[in-house]
């Protein structure tokens, strides 16, 4: 398959994970791409270009990014990169930034790991694992669709030094993982979420809740969220920033 993003081509070849197969096991579109940028600018730019709704899977990004333009570094082919498209039907924009943290909850509740505000997910010993980053194209006071990237480190073992606290589902589970089966029940399990439901899911995997914590400069003990999404530290309303173990 082809696809145009701005001046340059790009081909789809069918030699990393085999997306006929994905396709049919999960009922919809799932494009794989040797190298992107970013599978989330494609997705994007897929959804501006036709009726797209399914996924995109790249080998590589250039330039992957994570939460507050921050760059997602992944040692090719050993890892999951991929971008699944959302159009919810009867979702407020005011609702929308909730969503992740369904997603993540559910991922983590898949993975049999933890989670931590509001988009990171972790081993138990508070190891990075896994991001989400979840961008909106609203129309009038309707959100249009939702493209969540999902860079998930599975078999990679080795880390550069300048990344934080980073772990794999092969450093945890002791073993290598095929990446075609998790994107099938990444898929399907992301899909099967409820974008109305209670955060009961995330409160029963978060590795902060009750402890001492750091966010936005305040030091204090995370009580609880609210179903908003806000945390609340020592009774105070946490809406946006990155939370730290003290």
């Amino acid at each position: 398959q082809v696809f145009v993003q701005g001046n340059e081509l790009w081909i789809c070849p069918r030699n990393q994970v085999d997306t006929a197969l994905l396709s049919w096991l999960c009922s919809e579109e799932i494009l794989w791409f040797d190298e992107v940028d970013s599978t989330n600018s494609v997705a994007a730019q897929l959804c501006s270009q036709r009726d797209f709704s399914g996924v995109v899977v790249a080998g590589h990004q250039t330039s992957g990014r994570g939460r507050l333009q921050r760059t997602w570094h992944s040692t090719a082919h050993q890892n999951i990169l991929m971008s699944m498209v959302f159009k919810p039907a009867n979702l407020a924009p005011t609702q929308a930034a909730r969503t992740t943290l369904l997603w993540s909850a559910a991922l983590a509740d898949e993975l049999d790991l933890r989670v931590k505000w509001p988009n990171d997910i972790l081993d138990d010993q508070g190891r990075k694992v896994a991001g989400l980053l979840a961008e909106l194209a609203l129309e009038g006071n309707r959100v249009q669709h939702i493209v969540l990237g999902i860079g998930l480190n599975v078999n990679q073992d080795q880390f550069p030094q300048d990344i934080p606290n980073p772990s794999s589902l092969k450093l945890v589970f002791n073993r290598e993982f095929e990446r075609a089966d998790l994107i099938r029940r990444i898929v399907q399990r992301l899909r099967a979420v409820d974008l109305h439901a209670s955060l009961d899911l995330w409160r029963s995997k978060s590795i902060m809740t009750g402890k001492r914590v750091v966010v936005q400069g305040k030091v204090g003990v995370l009580e609880r969220i609210r179903e908003d999404g806000a945390l609340i530290v020592d009774g105070e309303v946490i809406l946006a920033g990155d939370v730290a173990l003290l």
